[in-house]
């Protein structure tokens, strides 16, 4: 393992990321339809929980290595992946 500091990117750094957290809200009952939906949230009856999808990340991949992301299901391989890719925008 490399001994990288966080503190700034340099050139030489093709994924920089320092202090990545996404949070999703995700609503507290299951609601049925789409018009249930829209009906409660116009009369804001919902109610949201968060959940942190990711927790302060830090990472740094150089120019020209290989890594690979392994964990199991629910471990925000998937959410870290959109980050990085730009699909998906941090919370902080």
């Amino acid at each position: 393992m490399s001994n990288i500091e966080y503190s700034e990117p340099n050139l030489d750094l093709a994924v920089f990321l320092r202090d990545v957290s996404v949070a999703y809200r995700l609503p507290s009952e299951r609601i049925g339809t789409i018009k249930e939906y829209a009906i409660r949230r116009l009369q804001r009856r919902i109610k949201y929980t968060s959940f942190l999808a990711l927790d302060t990340i830090n990472l740094s991949i150089r120019q020209g290595e290989i890594f690979g992301i392994i964990g199991r299901n629910g471990a925000g391989k998937s959410t870290l992946l959109k980050v990085v890719s730009r699909v998906l925008f941090p919370t902080k």
